[in-house]
């Protein structure tokens, strides 16, 4: 019998964490046992998938009946948060980074967050990979019931998706129970 990692069980991992209206956190023990969530409970899904070799594995979310990647490894730090994942010879290593710095007052403002994937061979053997990425419309809407309009652009050395709801009304209202449904998500990567 092979032994396994033990990664520590945390209450909730913070995966892109701003303010309490755009916060999103996975709540499983596995990034893949369940969808990303808002911190009160709404889904606010995050998917990703890993095709090695003809094969498609996910790594986050529980899309369909794909076979999901082995979780090895998971640290949580102040401003990231790094899952590695495990597959046909494959790993992956997913980075969750919010540059929440307090001594920068002008990058702490800034509601970005940064994604990075690194994929290397673990048997020494090439593999063909391709990656696939996407976050919910819901990430920018209080509730699934509102309309939303998303487009598509291109910016110098990138292709963005964006996604924002119909109606803009922002700070309308107050309390726990509510999501961001005001400005605009985008979600970018290199052509």
């Amino acid at each position: 019998m092979t032994e396994q990692y033990r990664f520590p069980r945390y209450p909730a991992v913070p995966l892109v964490v701003h303010d309490p209206y755009f916060s999103l956190w996975s709540f499983a023990d596995k990034l893949t046992d369940n969808w990303s969530s808002h911190w009160t409970g709404a889904i606010q899904s995050l998917c990703g998938m890993l095709r090695i070799d003809g094969v498609a594995w996910r790594f986050a979310g529980i899309w369909g009946d794909l076979q999901p990647m082995e979780q090895i490894g998971l640290e949580v730090w102040p401003t990231r948060t790094v899952y590695r994942f495990a597959a046909a010879g494959v790993e992956l290593t997913l980075t969750f980074l919010t540059p929440a710095l307090l001594h920068k007052l002008e990058i702490l403002s800034r509601p970005v967050s940064y994604v990075e994937f690194r994929i290397r061979s673990l048997d020494g053997k090439a593999h063909d990979v391709a990656l696939y990425f996407d976050a919910g419309g819901e990430l920018c809407l209080d509730n699934v019931y509102q309309a939303a309009t998303w487009g598509r652009l291109r910016l110098e050395g990138l292709e963005v998706m964006t996604v924002a709801a119909a109606e803009q009304r922002p700070l309308h209202r107050a309390g726990d129970d509510h999501r961001i449904d005001w400005g605009r998500f985008y979600l970018a990567v290199p052509q």
